[in-house]
C-alpha cells in the first residue's frame, strides 16, 4: 500500500444484498430499470484469515507493547514511548528485521500467544515487557522470547527514576537494545548449528563461523577460514562473509599462530579489497574490516572511517565500540579507548566477544602506567575465556613491567610451549600497527621475560 513499508492485514466487505444480486465492480440498476436476476461473483469471495507473513531471511523481532501495571495513564504513556525508542534502536540494526510499531500495537492489550504473534507477523524472536511505576521510581522488566519454541533467551529488569522522560526512554531503549543483539546472535548461532551442513547457506556458514573466530585458539581460527571460504564460494557476493574472513586471516598474524605473514597478508588484502566495495551499510561487516586493516596492514586511518561508519548506521553495536577503544589503544591514548570498551560491555554483558574488552582495558592500562592493573585486567579475561594462550604473551609484558619477573617467565613459558617459533622478531612484525613507543615497551616486556631475539 502506497506510503506503508509494512505487511498490512487485508479483508474483503461488501454491504448486505449488494452480493446477492451484482458482480463485484458492477453499477446498481437505475431506478426505473427492473432488477436483474442474481449473477455470478466472478470470484468467490474468501473467506478473511489473518495474514500469514512470510518469514525473513535476517533474525526478525517484533517488540510488543509493554503491560502497564500501574493502572496510571501516565505510566502508559512511558511504557508507549519506551516500546517506540526499543523498536527504533533496534531497526537501526542492520543484523535484524524489525517489525513497524503499528503492527506490533495490533496486539496491546490483548493476551495472545507468543506462537500465535510469530506466525501472523512472520517473526522468530518477541520482546515482551512491563512498567510499574511508584511516584517518580519506575521498574521496567523485558523478556526475549523465541516465539517460535515458547523457550525464553534473555531477560532483565531495569530501575530507574523518570525526572526526564525522554532521557530514560532513551536509556532504556539502547540498554535493553545492546543485551538483545547478541542474545538473538547467539541463537541464530544454534539455530545454524542444528542445521545439516550440505544445507547451509552463506549466512549460515558466517554464524557458524563466529564462535570459532572470537575462541581465540589457533585451530578455531582455523576452522572459521574454512568455513568463511565456503561461504565466499556460495555467494561472492557477500561482504561480511570477505570481511570477516580477513578479520580471521588477521588473527592469524596478530596472535602468531602463523610465521607466514606475506602470503595470510595477499589473501588477507583481496578479501578486504572485495568486502569493502560491498559492505558500505553492514556495521557488522564494517566492524570487521576496520580490524582488518587496523591489524593486518596498520592502517588506523582507514579502520577509523569504518569504525565511525559502522556506529553511524548502528550506534549500539558493542563489537564497534570494542574496536574503537582498540584503536585508541594502538595509538596510545587510553584516556579515549577506556570509555570506548566500557560502553561495550554496557551495551552487551551478554556477548560472547566480551572478554576481548578486558584484553583491550589490560592494554589501556599497560599504555596509562598501570602495569599491575593491566595484569589484572589480562587475567580476567583469561578466566573468561579459557584455552586462550595466547594472551600469555600479553601477561608476561605486564608482569614483567610491574617487578614480578618469575611471573612474567612462567607466563612466557607457557606461551613458547605452544608457540616454540616466537622470537622478538616475529611479534615485532605481528604488532607492527603499535604506537613506536608502546611497541618499544611492549618488546621490552618481553626481553625482560626472556624471549629470544629471533
Amino acid at each position: 500500500m502506497k506510503g506503508i513499508d509494512e505487511a498490512v492485514e487485508i479483508f474483503v466487505w461488501a454491504p448486505p444484498g449488494v452480493t446477492d444480486s451484482l458482480s463485484v465492480g458492477a453499477p446498481p440498476p437505475a431506478a426505473d430499470e427492473p432488477a436483474l436476476a442474481p449473477a455470478p461473483l466472478p470470484l468467490p469471495v474468501p473467506v478473511v484469515q489473518p495474514y500469514q507473513a512470510a518469514v525473513t531471511t535476517l533474525p526478525s523481532i517484533v517488540v510488543l507493547a509493554f503491560d502497564n501495571m500501574s493502572g496510571d495513564p501516565v505510566a502508559g504513556a512511558l511504557a508507549d514511548g519506551i516500546v517506540e525508542e526499543i523498536t527504533a534502536t533496534l531497526s537501526r540494526i542492520r543484523d535484524l528485521t524489525v517489525i513497524a510499531r503499528n503492527s506490533a500495537y495490533a496486539y496491546k492489550g490483548r493476551a495472545v500467544d507468543v506462537r500465535t504473534v510469530s506466525r501472523e507477523l512472520g517473526v522468530r524472536y518477541v520482546l515482551e515487557g512491563s512498567l510499574r511505576k511508584a511516584g517518580d521510581r519506575v521498574r521496567v522488566n523485558a523478556q526475549l522470547v523465541d516465539a517460535t519454541t515458547g523457550a525464553h533467551l534473555w531477560a532483565d529488569s531495569y530501575d530507574g527514576v523518570v525526572d526526564n522522560i525522554f532521557d530514560f526512554e532513551d536509556q532504556i531503549a539502547e540498554r535493553v537494545a545492546g543485551a538483545v543483539n547478541p542474545s538473538i546472535r547467539a541463537a541464530e548461532i544454534a539455530l545454524a548449528r542444528r542445521k545439516r551442513p550440505e544445507n547451509l547457506a552463506a549466512y549460515d556458514l558466517v554464524l557458524r563461523a563466529m564462535p570459532h573466530l572470537w575462541a581465540h585458539r589457533r585451530d578455531d581460527n582455523a576452522e572459521a577460514i574454512r568455513l568463511l571460504g565456503r561461504a565466499i564460494e556460495l555467494d561472492p557476493d557477500y561482504g561480511r562473509a570477505s570481511a570477516v574472513a580477513a578479520w580471521a586471516r588477521a588473527q592469524h598474524i596478530v596472535y602468531n599462530w602463523t610465521t607466514d605473514f606475506a602470503t595470510e597478508r595477499t589473501i588477507a588484502q583481496g578479501l578486504v579489497d572485495k568486502a569493502g566495495q560491498l559492505s558500505q551499510d553492514d556495521p557488522t561487516a564494517l566492524t570487521a574490516l576496520a580490524t582488518a586493516v587496523m591489524l593486518l596492514f596498520a592502517d588506523l586511518d582507514r579502520a577509523q572511517y569504518f569504525i565511525d561508519r559502522a556506529l553511524t548506521l548502528d550506534s549500539n553495536h558493542a563489537w564497534a565500540w570494542t574496536r574503537r577503544g582498540f584503536l585508541n589503544v594502538y595509538r596510545g591514548n587510553a584516556a579515549v579507548a577506556v570509555p570506548a570498551f566500557e560502553r561495550a560491555i554496557r551495551l552487551s554483558p551478554l556477548d560472547p566477544f566480551s572478554f576481548n574488552c578486558y584484553v583491550g582495558l589490560g592494554l589501556a592500562s599497560f599504555v596509562a602506567g598501570r602495569p599491575e592493573e593491566a595484569v589484572k585486567w589480562t587475567q580476567r579475561a583469561m578466566l573468561e575465556k579459557t584455552g586462550m594462550t595466547w594472551a600469555y604473551r600479553d601477561l608476561a609484558v605486564f608482569l614483567a613491567h610491574a617487578g614480578e619477573i618469575d611471573g612474567a617467565r612462567e607466563a612466557l613459558t607457557r606461551l613458547t610451549d605452544s608457540m616454540p617459533y616466537l622470537s622478538i622478531e616475529t611479534v615485532e612484525q605481528s604488532l607492527e600497527f603499535m604506537e613506536p613507543n608502546l611497541l618499544a615497551r611492549y618488546i621490552q616486556g618481553l626481553r625482560m621475560a626472556g624471549l629470544r631475539e629471533s
